[in-house]
């Protein structure tokens, strides 16, 4: 897809195009926070991650893709997913402090150095969840680094998900909450920084399968 010339920065450019083409994207720019601008030789890629009532929306990113041109940019492609079905209230109910201490508390298998807070997020289950997410960095007692991504539920105190971040290729093991409220453990494929929902206990990946 091609859109006309935009004589201004790649980040104007990039709102602009999603602007004026709301009826195919149907995306509110304005809740788009500009993350990266990714520049190349003939080429500038804007990223940008969705926002709910001012607060992040985990996972929710979308890009716009454009060739430099004379005088600007024109647009060649957008790709990335949008949430457009939340509707929460985001005041908490439980404070920052009280769920760091639930988020410590629940990892018993890590020996904890230090906690990194990353204030609130929307995770983006059912009509949304607000939760807190924290970094914890430490030692699992069983041997090896840690670095267990924790959100708990800024409403309840629960934990909306947790997962092991070190970037390692391979299997791993998560968890997450289903539409019931349950939370089970989940075999997953790490790939870098990106979480797969691969299986690869299961037989179909003796031989390399999928």
């Amino acid at each position: 897809m091609t859109a006309g010339i935009r004589s201004r920065p790649a980040a104007a450019a990039a709102r602009a195009h999603l602007s004026a083409n709301r009826g195919r994207y149907h995306i509110d720019e304005e809740r788009l926070k500009t993350l990266e601008v990714i520049p190349g030789p003939h080429t500038v890629t804007v990223r940008f991650g969705q926002t709910y009532k001012g607060i992040e929306v985990f996972g929710a990113q979308y890009l716009v893709h454009m060739d430099r041109v004379d005088g600007g940019f024109s647009t060649e492609a957008v790709n990335g997913h949008v949430f457009s079905d939340l509707d929460v209230d985001v005041t908490p109910r439980v404070s920052g402090s009280d769920a760091r201490r639930l988020a410590v508390h629940r990892a018993p298998s890590i020996r904890v150095y230090r906690v990194e807070p990353h204030g609130q997020t929307v995770m983006p289950v059912r009509r949304g969840v607000p939760a807190y997410h924290f970094t914890l960095w430490g030692r699992r007692l069983t041997g090896g680094q840690a670095r267990q991504e924790v959100f708990v539920s800024t409403k309840t105190g629960a934990t909306v998900l947790t997962y092991n971040n070190i970037q390692t290729d391979g299997p791993a093991v998560g968890s997450g909450v289903d539409v019931h409220g349950r939370q089970h453990e989940l075999n997953i494929y790490q790939r870098g920084a990106v979480y797969e929902l691969r299986d690869q206990s299961r037989p179909m990946f003796v031989s390399n399968g999928g």
